[in-house]
């Protein structure tokens, strides 16, 4: 019997179809202590090496600075550090409701600006709506490119306050 990378190597496409499929069904290790959850909420493992930098930012709490809205026919949230000026860069993030509803990442970008790793800055965080949707749109070229470069990342930057050109 093949394994289904034996089966993604055999593909003549782009081999995502099948890739899907392994993420939707694949099981984390049992042995494995290190685990987080998919966009799906199914368990995985995390794989993380013995040299791997420490981690000193991640938090698993919201940050009181994330603020979602309703555009585009999904969730948006916007988040902006503390003291970031109006100049400061724009951060897109794709998965926005995984990023922010799972794995926290606003409160992790909260203190890792705190404490001086990264410098002030400002994010919005793209609901990708579900799995269908976001294969749809962040692979093709004619994916959802355009609307974040056109509509979102602009009115992003009106509504945290940032010149509307960029740094």
């Amino acid at each position: 019997a093949q394994s289904g990378v034996d089966r993604l190597d055999d593909e003549r496409d782009d081999g995502q179809p099948r890739l899907r499929g392994l993420l939707d069904h694949g099981q984390s290790d049992p042995r494995n202590p290190l685990l987080t959850t998919n966009r799906a909420g199914r368990e995985v493992s995390v794989v993380q090496l013995p040299t791997a930098p420490a981690q000193p930012w991640l938090r698993s709490t919201e940050s009181p600075r994330l603020v979602q809205t309703h555009r585009w026919n999904r969730r948006i949230w916007t988040w902006r550090a503390a003291d970031a000026s109006a100049d400061a860069p724009l951060v897109v993030v794709f998965d926005g409701d995984v990023w922010t509803q799972q794995h926290h990442l606003p409160a992790s970008f909260d203190a890792a600006v705190e404490q001086g790793a990264m410098p002030q800055f400002a994010a919005v965080f793209i609901d990708s709506i579900d799995t269908a949707t976001r294969w749809a749109e962040l692979g093709p070229a004619d994916g959802i490119n355009e609307v974040v470069a056109d509509e979102i990342v602009p009115w992003a930057r009106e509504t945290l306050g940032l010149n509307p050109s960029g740094g």
